[in-house]
């Protein structure tokens, strides 16, 4: 559909990359269907191993959360006055992937990436596309 390949928060598809903290890791954005955006691990963890979902998010414009209003000068930065932002549920677990929950979050549209905020721990990871190499060197101990 035309109209929604303008909207940025649907054109999202693909491998994205985040620092989880313990180095960079690679997602794959899909969409479940017309408004919920679906991040599977391609690169795992200890916690959440590949395959696995990292977390989804409602972008239906019924479903946004308050936009963060921006200081004037992290405005001018950003080109934009607000920042929208959508509620979402991250996946948390105990090492091996045991007792995984989903816990309350957040995602925030930047120009050209994302953010995801595990809200209960305070956790965002900043997601960004990869170049090639680094997409090849992180598959590299996948494939």
């Amino acid at each position: 559909n035309l109209a929604r390949s303008c909207i940025p928060r649907f054109n999202l598809e693909g491998l994205w990359v985040g620092n989880y903290g313990n180095g960079a890791e690679l997602v794959n954005i899909t969409y479940s269907d017309a408004h919920t955006l679906v991040a599977t691990k391609v690169t795992g963890d200890a916690y959440i191993p590949r395959g696995e979902r990292s977390f989804s998010a409602n972008l239906a414009p019924s479903d946004e959360a308050d936009p963060i209003e921006l200081s004037e000068s992290a405005a001018s930065k950003w080109g934009n006055k607000k920042l929208q932002r959508f509620k979402g549920k991250g996946s948390v677990a105990l090492e091996g992937y045991k007792d995984e929950k989903n816990v309350e979050g957040q995602l925030v549209m930047f120009d050209d990436y994302f953010s995801f905020t595990w809200v209960p721990m305070k956790y965002t990871v900043f997601f960004s596309r990869p170049s090639a190499k680094l997409t090849i060197d992180l598959l590299r101990d996948v494939v």
